[in-house]
């Protein structure tokens, strides 16, 4: 993807883009969660329905909506719909943890739930009592323990 944002003549970037995502098997699923970086933040985009034939709904969860204005990231899409987080984020620095945060949330109610729209549901799951500052330690100790466990395994071969 690096090679695609390097590219500076449009149609060149688009045929890159196109083989990147070509590469895809979109039909697959009914729900495809991609990362957006733009002026050093982090959102994301939950598609619904990528290929699949009817409606297909692009949900920008984005926690500082001044960082991604919701337009630029959809120019050129015809259907979408904005989610910003609530709690929005209260710094430049923190898009990454509120990122991984919902998408985790959201990753986990498609895979419980099963739902055929998340029509309805957006709003309710990209809101929360958020404490950054609790799910950094979270996370921290989930990489904790990821490492031990690797650990352990490499010194039993």
């Amino acid at each position: 993807m690096q090679a695609v944002k390097r590219t500076k003549e449009k149609a060149a970037r688009d045929e890159r883009l196109a083989g990147h995502i070509g590469k895809f098997d979109w039909v697959s699923y009914r729900f495809v969660i991609l990362p957006v970086n733009g002026n050093s933040h982090w959102s994301f985009l939950v598609v619904e329905n990528p290929l699949q034939g009817g409606v297909i709904r692009l949900y920008h969860v984005n926690s500082a909506t001044e960082a991604h204005d919701t337009a630029n990231v959809f120019s050129l899409m015809q259907c979408f719909h904005a989610c910003p987080t609530k709690p929005q984020q209260q710094n430049s620095v923190d898009c990454g943890i509120y990122l991984l945060f919902f998408v985790e949330k959201i990753s986990a109610a498609i895979m419980k739930d099963r739902p055929h729209t998340l029509r309805g549901s957006m709003d309710k799951l990209c809101s929360n009592k958020f404490n950054v500052e609790n799910y950094r330690a979270h996370l921290h100790q989930r990489i904790i323990r990821a490492a031990n466990v690797a650990n352990k395994k490499s010194k039993i071969l």
